[in-house]
């Protein structure tokens, strides 16, 4: 029901001079109609009980918050387009000459969040043609033994291994960084996910690997020296063509 939202839905407001609320007060009444029909059956709540009650009860956002959150979500991500998208060109026409008369719903969102694209990082998309080959690589390899020797043999500059684990009933990952001819790690990063019944060893190798691209964003050799991630995942490769082979004991990806 909330397809499109920021296109025809405006977050009711009290305008300076205005005793009554502007906006799309008649869609939000309705929307609040229908939630409270869910939260009743949800709670099991007398039909007397006040809405906001049966909200708290139901784990549920207000309606008239959860509409503006997702408007607010829709404004922040057109000011991230880079300057090249259309709409991002809209919005700057929009802070530089705003309209007086036949205003946009897009305009009436930057006024309601005070949001300007200017102040906002902008979000470059990265595309390349489908014959250019992506700047890293991926290896599986056939058996354990084979990977101790890849492992001795590789030059890398930087060497991050991922690896998650449960214990105890909880669920957990890591991931530690190598420089060259070190011994001992050079950064270190571990997260607890929490219980085994919310979370499989699968989402905390994700995780592992989450936390292995951390330990290399402040690392200025990037782009002029190799870099290898080490992980014994294999649902990480499972829709690639090299996971398809079903080789690999551990895996490596290379950049």
């Amino acid at each position: 029901m909330t397809y499109g939202l920021d296109t025809w839905y405006t977050p009711p407001r009290k305008e300076v001079g205005r005793k009554r609320n502007t906006g799309s007060v008649r869609a939000l009444k309705e929307f609040q109609k229908l939630q409270r029909i869910a939260t009743l059956d949800i709670t099991g709540a007398l039909r007397t009980s006040p809405t906001d009650l049966l909200d708290l009860h139901a784990g549920l956002l207000p309606m008239d918050l959860l509409l503006k959150k997702i408007c607010h979500r829709s404004s922040v991500r057109l000011c991230t387009l880079p300057s090249s998208n259309l709409a991002s060109q809209q919005l700057n026409h929009y802070m530089r000459h705003p309209a007086k008369k036949f205003i946009t719903n897009t305009q009436h969102m930057l006024n309601i969040f005070d949001l300007n694209p200017k102040r906002i990082e902008k979000i470059t998309p990265f595309s390349h043609f489908v014959s250019q080959l992506l700047p890293f690589t991926t290896h599986l390899s056939a058996s354990k033994e084979e990977l101790v020797e890849q492992e001795a043999a590789d030059n890398s500059v930087i060497q991050v291994y991922a690896d998650s684990s449960r214990l105890d009933g909880n669920v957990g990952a890591a991931a530690v960084l190598f420089r060259t001819q070190s011994i001992n790690p050079d950064k270190t990063l571990w997260f607890k996910l929490g219980s085994d019944r919310d979370y499989s060893v699968k989402d905390a190798e994700a995780v592992g690997c989450v936390l292995a691209f951390w330990l290399l964003k402040d690392e200025n050799q990037l782009s002029i020296s190799p870099i290898s991630i080490y992980t014994d995942s294999q649902s990480l490769f499972s829709h690639s063509k090299i996971g398809e082979l079903n080789l690999a004991h551990t895996s490596q990806i290379s950049s």
